[in-house]
């Protein structure tokens, strides 16, 4: 089977979203967010010292991404292309970028996960605040000084809640954490060219990537919790385990995965294993975001920011080693095999649509 993880982000805030359902529309609207490029009109400008600017709108009207729940301050994908963007007035590296609030005064951080001027290809996070629902949320891009220094700031991209950030954009080295936290990687993944955003991972059923068993990681019982990826199944496959968490001693474990095309969420409290009910199989070839979200003794997943299905639980407390693409154990359920994936055409991600992931893994 053929994975796709687009980016992978887990957190631990969900409290202020309001209810899982409408969290989950945030997560997903922070990744690939309908992004228009407008024409400028005439503005005091940022800094002289900057010779182009571009307006960027996010629009989550019922034209654009159709978000009606709250959103807040959230990170955004930018693509940069030869339509919206002129290359060779920029630095080569990119590093003169900066990104401006709509007041046209207070600058936002960012980071680049890709930049290549040779091919005319960009793609940059930007922490924007206060997208509004049901609206136009509008910043600038300026550009163009070629004695600018970089003002990339990954960590600050994300919040505090923001355990673990993936972009998968490493070559021969484990997957570094873009959140405060550097909860980098313990094993080398295969990476994938390609992928919904930027470089993803191949899972093959060989190498599962390991996270480390940070205190920051360490999940509490009951306490909330959220992770989303992208993904692109190639083949129908029995249990396939996409993430896993487990402490056989305690007997709990935490298995997010595909049943025969079908996404699944699985806890186990103290030897105790729910696992939610079978929705509609996706439809393999193609990307999906996947997102699960447990709080207030719920556990939902969400398969393109619509929900899916459910677990009346809490989940149980984990201070283990997790795994992308491998599980460590089976349940009493059925196996839970590792997520095998092959090379694939992988299309390109919406221009636009509605967190947490980016990267990508397939």
């Amino acid at each position: 089977m053929t994975m796709g993880l687009g980016h992978m982000r887990t957190t631990r805030r969900i409290e202020h979203r309001g209810t899982i359902a409408r969290w989950a529309s945030a997560l997903l609207f922070g990744l690939i967010a309908a992004i228009t490029m407008l024409p400028s009109p005439a503005k005091a400008w940022w800094n002289d010292e900057w010779s182009l600017r571009k307006k960027i709108a996010i629009d989550a009207s019922a034209t654009g991404a159709n978000i009606t729940d709250a959103i807040g301050t959230t990170p955004v994908l930018v693509r940069l292309h030869t339509g919206n963007f002129r290359f060779g007035s920029a630095k080569d590296d990119g590093s003169d970028l900066r990104f401006v609030a709509g007041d046209d005064k207070t600058p936002l951080k960012y980071h680049v996960e890709k930049y290549d001027s040779l091919l005319s290809e960009a793609l940059v996070w930007v922490s924007v605040p206060n997208v509004q629902a049901g609206a136009k949320t509008e910043f600038w891009l300026y550009y163009g000084n070629k004695k600018a220094p970089s003002a990339a700031d990954a960590k600050g991209t994300y919040d505090p809640d923001t355990l673990l950030v993936y972009h998968f954009s490493e070559r021969g080295t484990p997957s570094l954490d873009s959140s405060v936290w550097a909860n980098n990687a313990q094993s080398v993944g295969q990476p994938a060219e390609g992928s919904i955003i930027g470089t993803g991972l191949r899972l093959t059923g060989q190498s599962p990537v390991r996270l480390p068993a940070s205190p920051s990681l360490t999940q509490a019982a009951g306490a909330p919790f959220a992770l989303s990826m992208w993904i692109k199944p190639s083949a129908a496959q029995p249990n396939a385990a996409l993430y896993s968490r487990r402490d056989p001693t305690a007997g709990n474990a935490l298995v997010i995965g595909i049943d025969n095309g079908a996404p699944f969420v699985e806890v186990t409290n103290a030897g105790a294993v729910q696992r939610s009910g079978t929705g509609a199989p996706v439809s393999p070839g193609g990307w999906h975001h996947l997102a699960v979200v447990a709080n207030n003794g719920q556990v939902m997943l969400t398969l393109d920011g619509s929900p899916y299905a459910s677990v009346a639980a809490s989940l149980p407390a984990l201070n283990t080693v997790a795994l992308i693409g491998g599980d460590t154990s089976t349940s009493s359920a059925a196996p839970i095999a590792s997520a095998a994936t092959s090379a694939a055409p992988q299309p390109d991600a919406p221009e636009a649509a509605a967190p947490a992931a980016d990267g990508g893994a397939t």
